[in-house]
């Protein structure tokens, strides 16, 4: 990381700080959740596939967390991971037959809808 410019370097940084103060919510919902599953609220309620409780409710309700730099992480991998596939694709197979030259196309087009949004994508 030293030879990159001072510009990539801070963004690197301040993706990485946004990435982990996302990891550190999750954790704390996660423990959260566990002291309100294994407290002695648990006795008094039925959890089971049949019956909402208020205990259900209020786990479902914590685990409730938004993870957008996370996502938008795991997004661009996923895209560039499409991109490295149709690199390989063009390099590989002979772009002057119509078929190949649509599907390369449709490879690039789905890595652009990925870094997007999985649900644009889908």
């Amino acid at each position: 990381m030293n030879n990159l410019p001072i510009e990539t370097y801070e963004s690197v940084v301040q993706q990485r700080d946004a990435l982990a103060a996302e990891n550190a919510a999750m954790k704390s919902i996660i423990q959260s959740v566990k002291e309100m599953a294994f407290s002695n609220r648990r006795n008094a309620h039925n959890c089971g596939p049949f019956q909402m409780t208020d205990l259900c409710d209020d786990l479902i309700a914590e685990c409730s967390v938004v993870t957008t730099v996370s996502d938008a992480f795991t997004r661009e991998w996923m895209a560039k991971g499409v991109d490295m596939y149709a690199e390989l694709f063009k390099d590989t197979v002979n772009m002057d037959i119509k078929h190949n030259k649509e599907f390369h196309k449709g490879t690039v087009w789905y890595a652009a809808q990925l870094r997007k949004g999985i649900n644009n994508a889908q």
